[in-house]
């Protein structure tokens, strides 16, 4: 005999929940549901999020940025790696463009603020399970700006890039030099250099930038 299929029929949309709030899914399930969208199960965790995933099989999985044992993109990674037809959704309550970026790259199809009207929301849900990505106006602006700050990393020369990531840790001038066995005077001609590249206006900038830069290849 054969056993039913756990996929969704018809023009239903099974949903995941995955947030370690009560109270903040709750509300969002009862949003959900009120968009006749299924929460087909609930989990506070990521691993417990696998294993709901592995039995009721889901067309979305609706999760928060932060879990108490992994982020959204360790999440979303492990979700593409073992479900590849999943497809993931973050909702979280602040901007955070490292974040977002990083579960672009892991394969979230989009990335919303708890702010989100509830109509908007399963709008949203039903976008993405058409193929369409969904990422909230503040979200889209902060990642245009760091995929504008990556591509601009790549007119550094592979010297000017370990001056910034050296930057980035803190490192003076000085320190800087006596790492890479430079001149004190060499290395401020090519920190000016980093500078003027990148278009910051100070150091403090650019070291700003270099930390931002290193959480995103961490990532990739």
């Amino acid at each position: 005999m054969n056993q039913e299929s756990p996929w969704k029929t018809g023009d239903t949309i099974r949903v995941v929940l995955v947030d370690d709030h009560d109270i903040t899914r709750r509300g969002v399930a009862e949003v959900l549901r009120h968009s006749g969208i299924e929460v087909a199960a609930e989990a506070e965790t990521a691993s417990a999020a696998m294993g709901q995933i592995r039995l009721v099989r889901p067309d979305i999985v609706v999760t928060a940025g932060i879990l108490p044992d992994a982020d959204a993109a360790q999440l979303i990674r492990d979700i593409g790696s073992d479900y590849p037809d999943i497809r993931c959704l973050v909702l979280t309550g602040e901007v955070n463009d490292v974040l977002a970026y990083e579960c672009m790259l892991a394969g979230a199809s989009g990335f919303l603020l708890h702010t989100v009207p509830g109509a908007s929301l399963g709008h949203s849900i039903r976008a993405i399970q058409s193929g369409i990505g969904v990422w909230g106006i503040g979200v889209a602006d902060g990642l245009r700006n760091l995929m504008r700050r990556e591509r601009t990393l790549d007119q550094l020369t592979p010297q000017e890039r370990k001056i910034l990531g050296l930057i980035g840790e803190g490192l003076t001038n000085r320190q800087i030099g006596s790492e890479l066995r430079l001149s004190e005077r060499t290395v401020k001609n090519y920190a000016s250099a980093v500078i003027r590249k990148l278009g910051v206006s100070s150091r403090a900038a650019a070291a700003s930038y270099a930390t931002r830069m290193t959480l995103m290849r961490t990532a990739i």
